[in-house]
């Protein structure tokens, strides 16, 4: 796990009964590697589809975007299609 965050630059875990849970809060760190990592190697299924649209919310930030009322509607759109939203909208 070191190793992990060594290779991410920063982050952190926590442990629940069966899974390991690693966050980076820092917005560069998450900007300039991870985000170009999992690019380069492509996340499957459904959480692909997550990642571009924080990818997307990403960009937003980086333009700051997110500081107009605007763009901080368009994060929420966007926040709105991820994980859980995702499942329960119908096709």
């Amino acid at each position: 796990m070191k190793t992990f965050k060594i290779f991410f630059n920063g982050g952190t875990f926590s442990y629940d009964r069966s899974t390991v849970t690693f966050r980076v809060h820092r917005f560069d760190t998450n900007y300039n590697t991870i985000i170009p990592f999992f690019t380069k190697y492509k996340i499957r299924g459904i959480k692909n589809l997550n990642f571009k649209n924080g990818v997307e919310i990403a960009e937003l930030i980086k333009d700051k975007k997110h500081l107009t009322l605007e763009g901080y509607n368009k994060i929420i759109n966007v926040r709105n299609k991820m994980n859980s939203f995702r499942l329960t909208k119908k096709v």
